[in-house]
């Protein structure tokens, strides 16, 4: 079976979409206010801000390191929330595993 060709000027990486991220802090601030964005494949986009207005928290959400409490973000259509809980699922599963066994 022949695998598709790639074009050669074709743009590299993924498209991420997020929709609605929201995140508020323990002192009750609200650090993300419903940001939404979309960067397709080959761009570059800058996250400029002054200290403390969110903007590691943002690529935080993004990477699913620390999900925001209200939204959703995308990697190239596949919801990053249903990929962290996968990956999790499967880890528990292989260090149960591991451990049953002795290893």
């Amino acid at each position: 079976m022949a695998l598709p060709s790639v074009r050669r000027d074709a743009p590299r990486g993924v498209a991420i979409v997020a929709r609605g991220l929201r995140r508020t802090l323990k002192d009750g601030r609200r650090i993300l206010q419903d940001v939404s964005l979309a960067v397709r494949p080959g761009e570059l986009l800058a996250i400029v801000g002054g200290s403390g207005a969110g903007k590691t928290t943002l690529l935080d959400a993004l990477a699913g390191v620390a999900p925001a409490e209200e939204g959703s973000v995308s990697f190239d259509g596949v919801d990053l929330c249903f990929v962290v809980v996968f990956f999790a699922a499967a880890w528990a599963v292989l260090s149960r595993s591991l451990h049953e066994s002795g290893r």
